[in-house]
């Protein structure tokens, strides 16, 4: 049987997502780079070493964990057909965002494992085979490519000019044990690097003693403001430690990864001996909020932190005091903050710089260290961005954001206006607002037309049948609670706001639940009567909501990506438990 239209929707949502992201990339919109500065967060990356790509999948999350880009060893593919090229990069980039560092390494490279044949001046079906495949790499957007120095000058004079937005990674190797890091021909190596035009230089020499180790450092340091930024690490057991200090993609290892060369650390054994060398101090993170008694955040971020291998800890200040909140924040081993009510206002006049995002939303739910621009605390506000995240995985093509796409906003508190300006942020302009207090539906409508004036946001009197919405909308966010008590409370009555059935379009949507007191609220019990009679309703519970936002707090402290599946895992465990308690 032919799958029908919505399916075909679903199906093909990957393709559209790819698409976009290669339209991007070839526009400069959105090159998906790594930061490359010394203030930066440390950045690794992870070889794949399979010949089939479709080998990773299975494990992808977990070999993903701490990593900022993938490398593809494209020596060791089962094939060097273009097509063959295509497809592995196809596969890895539907199911990793992550930006991808493509690499080469031939046969002559026995402690790589290379096994592209070796490169010969003299062999010009040989270089134009080597060009071909960079190329083909080019084509298809890969953010990054490996040269080595030693490929003949006509290979590298031919991927230089035509790189369009992919940065060329000059690369040399000390294969043969000739150089050490305080002579004078690593300067000019470096140098040399430069003048073929790299945007980014690898070097990596052999380790005699440990001591190679802090030259290595120390010519480091030399060019740290040189023209281009420096990879440097030892080969060698000696210089096993050179890996965790270096700053800018570091290889790293991982035990489900085939390896190719000895004296690679994984992401989380450089997170140690960084900790242990007092180069990743321990840091203290909270939730302010009161009453918080079963606030998720603590298990979802010391999940984090544990599953990425960093020393850092999070845990409650339930209070109503400012004061206190103020005291815990001066601390000098403070390193952010989740913030809710009743402080999610009253926390702003503490804080020295505060973001566009919080400012336009008016709150702020996440505090963070920073120190451009003079030391100081940062206010900003994640819950529009796991709202935002939420959405875009859940629209599928049928259902693309168009100038005429409606959206319907349940409440106008806080959590309203991240979710308005959420919508604005994907490019929703006809906004519906509706609220059981006129007043404060209309204050909200005021500000964000303040916004943009291209924005049509309106407050919807009443909810009637049929909502006076044309066309009706595919975009339900609920952010009233889902019931008038709490867990602690024995109170269950849900709270209703009016919505019907008839209220969710037989075209479909996405009805988005911010409430988490329950797993099936009223507005996605709706989207799923809608479903089960042919409606393509996509329904979000409040708790991923929760999830994402979190795991975008994660990200702002630590510069890492949360580790989503064991910190998902934790979470749901937590929180199934807590609503099993809830109904005892």
């Amino acid at each position: 049987m032919e799958p029908g239209n919505n399916e075909l929707s679903v199906i093909f949502k990957p393709v559209e997502q790819d698409f976009f992201r290669l339209l991007r990339f070839i526009h400069g919109v959105d090159t998906n780079k790594v930061p490359l500065t010394p203030r930066a967060h440390r950045t690794y990356f992870l070889a794949l070493t399979f010949n089939d790509l479709n080998n990773v999948i299975p494990h992808i999350e977990d070999i993903s964990i701490g990593l900022d880009l993938w490398g593809i060893r494209a020596d060791l593919l089962a094939s060097y057909d273009l097509n063959y090229l295509s497809f592995q990069i196809a596969t890895l980039r539907r199911h990793s965002s992550l930006p991808i560092l493509f690499i080469i390494r031939t046969k002559s490279q026995k402690s790589q494992i290379g096994r592209y044949p070796d490169t010969d001046p003299d062999n010009n079906p040989l270089l134009e085979s080597l060009a071909s495949y960079l190329r083909h790499a080019l084509r298809l957007g890969v953010e990054y490519v490996e040269l080595e120095l030693d490929y003949p000058r006509s290979v590298i004079e031919s991927i230089i000019p035509i790189k369009g937005n992919t940065s060329i990674i000059g690369a040399f190797f000390d294969w043969k044990d000739k150089y050490s890091w305080d002579s004078p021909e690593v300067q000019q190596i470096y140098d040399k690097i430069v003048d073929i035009g790299a945007d980014v230089a690898t070097m990596i020499l052999q380790a005699k003693t440990f001591e190679d180790n802090m030259k290595l450092r120390t010519f480091a340091s030399s060019v740290e403001n040189g023209p281009i930024p420096l990879s440097s690490i030892n080969m060698g057991i000696e210089g096993k430690i050179s890996r965790a200090l270096n700053h800018y993609i570091s290889p790293v290892s991982h035990p489900l990864v085939p390896p190719t060369t000895s004296g690679h650390l994984t992401f989380q054994e450089c997170q140690s001996i960084l900790y242990f060398t007092g180069l990743l101090p321990q840091k203290k993170y909270y939730v302010f909020g009161h009453p918080i008694p079963h606030s998720m955040s603590p298990v979802l971020h010391n999940t984090a932190f544990t599953t990425l291998g960093l020393p850092h800890v999070y845990s409650k200040v339930d209070t109503a005091s400012i004061d206190e909140v103020r005291k815990v924040m001066e601390s000098s081993d403070f390193g952010g903050a989740s913030v809710t009510l009743p402080h999610a206002r009253s926390i702003i006049p503490l804080l020295q710089h505060l973001s566009r995002h919080a400012q336009i939303i008016g709150a702020v739910n996440t505090v963070s260290t920073v120190s451009w621009g003079g030391h100081g605390l940062l206010g900003d506000n994640t819950d529009w961005r796991g709202i935002k995240n939420c959405l875009l995985r859940s629209l599928t093509p049928a259902h693309t954001v168009t100038s005429s796409t409606t959206a319907l906003v349940l409440g106008a508190g806080g959590s309203a206006r991240a979710s308005v300006y959420a919508l604005y942020r994907i490019g929703v302009i006809n906004i519906f607002v509706y609220n059981r207090t006129g007043g404060k539906a209309q204050s909200l409508v005021d500000d964000f037309q303040r916004l943009d004036h291209l924005l049509r946001i309106k407050v919807l009197d009443s909810m009637s049948v049929p909502l006076p919405i044309n066309p009706p909308p595919t975009i339900i966010v609920s952010t009233v609670p889902a019931f008038a008590g709490s867990f602690d409370s024995a109170a269950t009555e849900a709270v209703d706001v009016g919505l019907k059935l008839d209220h969710l379009s037989m075209n479909g949507g996405v009805a988005v639940e911010l409430a988490y007191e329950t797993r099936l609220t009223s507005l996605l019990a709706l989207a799923e009567q809608r479903r089960m009679q042919g409606s393509q309703w996509v329904g979000v519970e409040g708790i991923e909501v929760l999830l994402q936002q979190g795991c975008e707090q994660c990200k702002m402290w630590t510069g890492r990506r949360a580790p989503v599946k064991q910190v998902r895992a934790k979470v749901l465990e937590v929180y199934d438990e807590m609503l099993r308690k809830s109904r005892q």
